[in-house]
């Protein structure tokens, strides 16, 4: 019989886009895909997730494709994503 503090104790788990593990929520960047470019999740429309390790692979642009509206052209995730990882390493 379950108790009613196992959910309580229950954490928030989100998928990584790029290596497909689950983390707590806390711990991935959240992202959404707006205008053909790559942004942090302003709290409007879909977004999926990335981990830091992934963040930083050269061919993440690869798991990102597969994304609902993500942009077509290689250029344009590359460009995207050098951003958020500026602006994450400053942090």
């Amino acid at each position: 019989m379950r108790n009613f503090r196992d959910f309580e104790i229950k954490k928030t788990t989100r998928m990584c886009v790029g290596c497909r593990q689950r983390f707590l929520q806390k711990d991935l960047i959240r992202l959404k895909i707006e205008n053909d470019d790559i942004i942090f999740f302003n709290g409007f429309g879909r977004s999926f997730y990335l981990c830091e390790i992934c963040l930083d692979k050269e061919k993440i642009f690869q798991s990102i494709l597969k994304i609902k509206h993500a942009p077509k052209s290689k250029e344009k995730i590359q460009f995207g994503i050098q951003e958020i990882r500026k602006t994450c390493h400053q942090k």
